[in-house]
């Protein structure tokens, strides 16, 4: 059966009061890794996923790479370790994998030194989204515990 995406996210619930409100009104929030707090993390996110509620993390790769900053991504992988180990109901869950905006190599680069933790949060009952990056690569190259085929 083939996987449908049914849901849309109201993105940009990153500051307290934007996101108390959309989990209040039980929508579909999304929210970027490296603007979140500790309550956020391990509180309002988790809530709202045990309440039914879907939450999309963005791991704000887009945004850094807009600003010429390097994506800290051991703490983006903490953020969205903290969210699916405080849900009991991780399906709700769409979180992006590791990506360097423009850079296919790169990208492949991280996805090679976060494999085992990726296939972690799919394992977990997360979906994670596979960012493509134009190159000379084409998409078939896939990753299976930690190996390119």
């Amino acid at each position: 059966m083939p996987l449908t995406w049914d849901l849309a996210f109201h993105s940009g619930m990153s500051a307290r009061s934007d996101l108390r409100a959309a989990v209040d009104e039980g929508v579909a929030v999304g929210v970027v890794a490296t603007l979140l707090d500790a309550v956020k993390t391990i509180l309002v996110l988790p809530r709202h996923l045990d309440a039914g509620g879907s939450v999309f993390i963005d791991s704000g790769a887009f945004s850094a790479f807009q600003k010429g900053e390097t994506v800290e991504w051991a703490k983006v992988c903490r953020v969205y370790e903290s969210v699916l180990n405080m849900t009991d109901r991780p399906g709700g869950l769409s979180i992006v994998a590791p990506d360097v905006i423009g850079d296919q190599r790169g990208t492949l680069a991280l996805w090679d030194l976060y494999a085992k933790r990726v296939i972690q949060w799919i394992s977990a009952g997360a979906r994670v989204i596979v960012p493509l990056q134009r190159g000379s690569l084409t998409a078939g190259v896939r990753i299976v515990v930690g190996h390119w085929y």
